[in-house]
């Protein structure tokens, strides 16, 4: 397209970036990369231009072939950078930034990592110039680059929502190209300044981070170098810094006089500055001003016509260094520009009569000049007395109006980063992302006003301990199964006992040993002091004695021990043999020892080293029999079952030995870090059967290792889990904080395939055919798919369903009936024939299976059994999904069982009786393959969205709730919410993190004036698969 001439630019020629620079990561290009160059593939991207380099990484443009076709821009961190703690915050980072989708936010498509380690980002490939230069070169004028700017805090808006502040907005980090002939401004290096904060060369960020940002744009409370005082608000006085130099060509604070100076004088500067206004800026630069207004497509006098006013109020608001003043939000901002494009009143600066009026006339200019006339007439002597008058009470209204509005907006605001944070961390519990669930429920828990009943239901889904057994010991214990007892020492070093049943140790303060061991089934305990001294110590009494003591060449980091020896490994590889008859040292590993263990017989040990390699002793003669290579990084947990032997590493994984030759029997992968600790459950005879893990996710793992298949996943602790012991009751483990807990397995046997797929709470189910079931809720039918579990469809019965799901009938007559104490059985003439009583809580649901012979029973703790029709035996259980099951129903062969629970999920089971373990449903599926999009809940609330069951004093609000199976929408779903003729709507929108999609959406709708004759009010969503009503109740 032709563009008028380029006027000259009244910025400085350095102070934006070059346009080559496309993804916004790097500044400038020098030399290169040592093991990659152009031409080169990392993944599915070919290296096809340097395009630029920064203090960490190296910027590629790169073309992606498969799956999609596109250019992207490739970030791939320099040789010497990929320490393990840059590549963790690398992942934490890739998390983050996953979930912003916006139009307006350039997007991170891929992460990963090259051959040798290294980490990349891939992110999307922006072409475009700096707003400032973009607005210059086509002489923008005032309104347009005011539109722009709110198109920019929409983008702002939706990262704040996201819990993620940019603290660096400025013209060269929000660049705008043409698409479809219209500007589109993007924002880039969202968060990227959190990981790598000197790689901008325009940034400045002190040794301890007290400056992270630009000065020119860096808001008083972000210059003084508090983190607690940043806020949301922050970003709104950057975005008030770049709109003040779009309207007049400069920044507020000298920019080469900061960029001169130190940490210490910038912030000094930013903090006593006072803005001047844009029009004294302009009017102070005679010389210069032609030349300004020139790139504004005005003259001098049109500029500062232009700029006078609403323009100035709305920069001066938005840039007040007491940010209690600002803007509350970007979309406040936003509003009061659009409402300063469409000549409405703004809430920038005290509305004076004179000023409504003014924008009264401008809309209705016609009408305003014959009333005008009419009103002449009428002015009297009182109109000086009747205007003071009026504008004290319009002032005194406008100061309750604006502070009621603005503490409304700040309710909302939190309200919604609510509920961003509390489906991130639903996300993070139903994916095993411990440390991210908590952090989520954390910030959650800050936002006191909004905080509801959801935190308490996630925090519970992230503790399926059977018990807490002891807490705040201050380091993880040591831990005797067989008494049930725990090792921790005083500050002498000596061991103190806590017991029995788990009782916490008397000490205070676990101190000066720096090892400990149990040993097994015996009454003795090994501990290595900071003297380098081995002590053997009969716990038979609650006063330990000493019995034995040894001298160490060098302080052991692996000790293992039972009742007649000890063994022991240090950090230059020498291990060590302790027993009655004398001790032996060998230098056995060429790298420090990480790991020692016993056999339950004591006649094996092994050692392993921080390289992975591992030696196996005859622990009698202290001598080594063979060694293999378990692990790519250190060996860091390991346990012996009779003659197979678990190894755990620095690489995550878990693998399987044969103790007697080296041979790897199997590796078992799920946790997502290191391995800490492992634990065979212990057999009377013959090899074990399960094995117990505990990673650096915080997450707890059981395995069968028989089929080396995972059979649990449990969570609990937020600490990493050092120890792990099997008693009579469950496995017990301790962590590093030093909280015991008690663990029933069973209970988190992984739950059958479930989908979320009902309308309302669920009433009834039954099999349609063996390819839909019907799914009766308070609210309709809904039609599920038996195979995928994907929703169907749904309806509006005619009436009221009337099945009792407490109820069965079987053949001659026999009627099986849930109450409070259990099921009974009665024949056609009322006579009893069986009672089973209820083992944990009331029943909830039955169902007979189609011949008659089993019955499956559901009660309120969310335990499924399956009995036995004629006896009341109980055959097997199936399942304990923890929530209450709602209806049962048995497909028309009888092999599988489909249950509704009362958060509105399908779940199926095999039913078959003779089946020799608890089946866990179908096979896992595949998502629906185009966004399938319901109303999965909506009730009445106020402005905080708290539930209420009447509409309150500012209206009606409604709080929706959307689910989406299969990929989410392309773009935001419409709400509407209607009663009678009043209607009020909405956006929803969805989000993702790392390609997994958050399922639910929330959204506040309102207010909506109802009353008790405007009939039912009801929510209509327009989905991508159709229009969804819900009634509200």
């Amino acid at each position: 397209m032709d563009h008028p001439p380029t006027p000259p630019n009244p910025r400085a020629a350095d102070s934006t970036p070059s346009p080559r620079d496309l993804s916004g990561l790097a500044w400038e290009v020098s030399g290169g990369d040592l093991e990659f160059k152009v031409g080169d593939r990392i993944g599915p991207y070919r290296l096809v231009e340097l395009i630029g380099e920064g203090g960490f990484g190296l910027v590629y443009l790169a073309e992606q072939a498969e799956p999609v076709q596109r250019r992207v821009a490739l970030k791939l961190l320099k040789l010497g950078m990929d320490t393990g703690r840059v590549v963790r915050r690398f992942a934490s980072e890739r998390r983050l930034l996953a979930m912003m989708e916006h139009p307006g936010v350039a997007q991170i498509y891929d992460a990963g990592a090259t051959p040798t380690g290294r980490p990349y980002f891939v992110m999307e490939l922006v072409r475009g110039e700096p707003i400032t230069s973009y607005c210059d070169t086509r002489r923008l004028g005032v309104p347009e680059r005011m539109a722009l700017i709110a198109e920019v805090c929409d983008s702002v808006q939706h990262a704040h929502q996201k819990g993620v502040i940019h603290r660096d907005l400025k013209p060269s980090n929000i660049l705008v190209a043409e698409v479809g002939g219209r500007a589109r401004p993007k924002i880039i290096d969202f968060g990227i300044s959190k990981i790598i904060e000197a790689e901008d060369g325009a940034s400045l960020a002190t040794e301890d981070g007290v400056l992270i940002g630009t000065p020119e744009y860096m808001s008083p409370e972000q210059a003084s170098g508090a983190p607690h005082e940043i806020d949301t608000r922050t970003d709104i006085y950057s975005l008030g810094v770049v709109l003040y130099e779009l309207l007049v060509g400069r920044v507020p604070l000298d920019a080469s006089g900061l960029r001169r100076a130190g940490p210490t004088r910038v912030r000094e500067a930013i903090a006593s500055s006072a803005p001047s206004r844009p029009i004294s800026v302009v009017r102070a630069d005679a010389a210069k001003l032609p030349e300004i207004a020139m790139a504004r497509g005005a003259d001098a006098s049109q500029l500062v016509r232009q700029l006078r006013g609403d323009p100035e109020w709305i920069v001066m608001k938005a840039i007040d260094p007491d940010r209690s003043r600002r803007y509350a939000s970007a979309s406040e901002l936003s509003a009061d520009i659009r409402r300063f494009l469409a000549s409405e009143p703004i809430l920038a600066r005290p509305p004076s009569v004179a000023y409504r009026v003014s924008k009264l006339v401008r809309r209705n200019r016609a009408a305003s000049v014959l009333l005008g006339l009419l009103l002449l007439g009428a002015i009297g002597a009182g109109v000086g007395a009747a205007v003071q008058y009026a504008n004290t009470v319009q002032a005194r209204q406008r100061a309750e109006a604006f502070a009621q509005s603005e503490a409304e907006a700040r309710r909302l605001a939190d309200l919604r980063t609510y509920l961003n944070l509390v489906s991130v961390a639903d996300w993070a519990t139903r994916a095993g992302e411990v440390a991210l669930a908590w952090e989520h429920i954390e910030r959650a828990k800050e936002l006191q006003d909004a905080a509801g009943w959801e935190l308490g239901l996630i925090a519970a889904r992230l503790d399926q301990s059977e018990r807490v057994l002891a807490s705040g010991l201050g380091a993880a214990p040591k831990l005797d199964a067989t008494r049930e007892r725990l090792l921790l020492v005083d500050t002498s070093g000596a061991p103190v006992l806590g017991g029995p049943g788990w009782g916490a140790p008397r000490a205070e303060t676990p101190a000066r040993a720096v090892a400990l061991a149990f040993a097994r089934d015996a009454g003795a305990a090994w501990t290595a002091t900071q003297k380098n001294e081995l002590i053997r110590w009969d716990t038979a009494n609650a006063s330990p004695e000493p019995a034995t003591r040894f001298s160490l060449a060098a302080p052991p980091s692996a000790l293992a021990g039972d009742a007649q020896r000890a063994i022991t490994g240090d950090g230059w590889g020498r291990v060590g043999f302790y027993a009655a008859t004398g001790a032996r040292s060998v230098e056995a590993h060429e790298a420090p020892v990480t790991i020692a263990a016993l056999s339950p017989n004591g006649a094996v040990a092994i050692t392993g080293d921080a390289t992975g390699v591992v030696i196996v002793w005859d622990a009698t003669s202290g001598r080594p029999t063979h060694s293999f290579n378990a692990h790519t990084g250190a060996v860091l947990a390991a346990d012996i079952g009779g003659r197979i032997l678990a190894t755990g590493g620095e690489d995550g994984r878990i693998c399987i030995w044969d103790l007697r030759t080296g041979r790897r029997l199997g590796a078992l992968a799920g946790h997502r870090g290191e391995v800490l600790s492992l634990g065979f459950r212990p057999e009377a005879s013959g090899d074990p059967e399960f094995l117990l893990s505990a990673g650096s996710d915080l997450t707890l793992r059981l395995w069968d290792a028989v089929s080396q298949s995972q059979m649990a996943l449990m969570l609990g602790h937020r600490a990493p889990v050092r120890e792990i012991a099997w008693s009579e009751r469950g496995p017990v483990t301790a962590d590093e904080s030093g909280e015991v807990r008690l663990w029933n397995p069973a209970r988190a046997i992984a739950p059958a395939l479930g989908v979320r797929a009902i309308w309302g709470r669920p009433v009834d189910i039954a099999f349609a055919d063996n390819d839909t079931i019907i799914v009766t809720s308070e609210h309709g039918l809904n039609f599920v798919d038996s195979h995928t579990l994907a929703p169907l469809g749904q309806a509006k019965p005619a009436s009221n369903p009337t099945h009792d799901p407490r109820e069965a009938h079987g053949p001659g007559g026999v009627r099986y009936r849930a109450g409070v104490s259990g099921v009974t059985a009665t024949d056609e003439t009322g006579a009893e024939r069986w009672r089973s009583d209820s083992r944990s809580a009331p029943p909830s649901a039955i169902a007979l299976s189609p011949d008659g012979a089993r019955l499956a029973i559901a009660d309120r703790s969310g335990v499924v059994r399956l009995l036995h029709a004629k006896t009341g035996e109980v055959v097997m259980t199936i399942a304990e999904v923890g929530l209450p099951v709602e209806a049962l129903a048995f497909c028309s062969e009888g092999e599988t069982l489909v249950a509704a629970l009362a958060d509105g999920v399908v779940r199926l089971w095999s039913a078959t009786p003779n089946a020799a373990e608890p089946a866990t449903g179908p096979e896992p599926i595949d998502p629906p393959a185009e966004p399938t999009v319901w109303i999965a809940d909506a009730h009445l609330a106020d402005a905080s969205g708290s539930r209420t069951g009447s509409p309150g004093p500012q209206g009606a609000f409604v709080l929706v709730s959307l689910y989406c199976a299969g990929p989410l929408p392309d773009g935001p779903v419409r709400v509407e919410v209607r009663s009678g003729d009043a209607s009020v709507s909405g956006e929803a929108v969805w989000t993702e993190i790392l390609g997994a999609p958050l399922a639910d959406a929330f959204l506040l709708v309102g207010p909506l004036d109802i009353s008790d004759d405007s009939g039912p009010v009801e929510v209509l969503a327009r989905t991508p698969d159709g229009e969804h009503r819900f009634i509200l109740p």
